[in-house]
């Protein structure tokens, strides 16, 4: 059993060829958010391997029991002086051109201070109307066509072609999408608004529409 802080940099678990897996403590702060096992690979368990375990077990009590804190907390400099870090919004549609239209619609009216690229990943589309809604309609956003169907190639796809290390997901086109954030090495740099840093390889997830980002 090991213990790992998340206000700390992760890095590679080395437990020796006679174990199968790691199970590892993982804590915020000191309080323990749960448990996690980590399959090793001749010994190691890479850092990328660690980060996306505790993604994708522990991101709701991640986020329940860091969210709170933040937001308690008063903003010690004017939101203007934030050097916000830049983000890739991923839209992934079928066959739903009204939906993305509306979609489109609401991400490009939101006044994010720093960089900000909108991907419409078109998964194993009928015909050409999303392509040509966003050919159309809504200048500046890139559009990408995934011919296997399946969100996660969709997904997958649009990471592949995102810019930016903080990626969003709109995981429907219409009304109430999921959306998801998957941190970089750069927001792990990049300061909150209350002027300290994230904590090393936080994740979040969490419901709301594109206004909401």
């Amino acid at each position: 059993m090991i213990d790992l802080e998340l206000t700390e940099p992760l890095y590679d678990v080395r437990a020796g060829t006679r174990y199968g897996a790691v199970r590892a403590l993982v804590r915020l702060r000191g309080a323990p958010l749960g448990s996690i096992e980590l399959p090793l690979d001749d010994g190691v368990v890479s850092t990328h391997v660690v980060a996306r375990t505790i993604y994708e077990h522990l991101a709701w009590p991640l986020a329940r029991q860091y969210l709170p804190d933040q937001f308690a907390q008063p903003l010690s400099a004017p939101v203007e002086s934030v050097t916000w870090p830049a983000l890739s919004v991923i839209v992934c549609t079928r066959d739903r051109p009204a939906d993305l239209a509306t979609c489109l619609e609401s991400l490009l009216d939101l006044e994010y201070p720093g960089d900000l690229e909108v991907i419409v990943v078109d998964n194993a589309p009928a015909d050409d109307r999303s392509a040509r809604l966003v050919q159309e309609r809504s200048s500046g956003v890139h559009y990408v066509r995934e011919e296997r169907p399946g969100l996660n190639r969709a997904r997958n796809r649009g990471v592949a072609q995102a810019r930016y290390d903080i990626v969003a997901f709109v995981g429907r086109c219409g009304g109430g999408p999921k959306l998801g954030a998957r941190a970089g090495p750069r927001l792990r740099q990049a300061p909150r608004r209350d002027g300290r840093h994230w904590p090393g390889g936080a994740t979040g997830t969490g419901d709301g529409g594109p206004g909401g980002l």
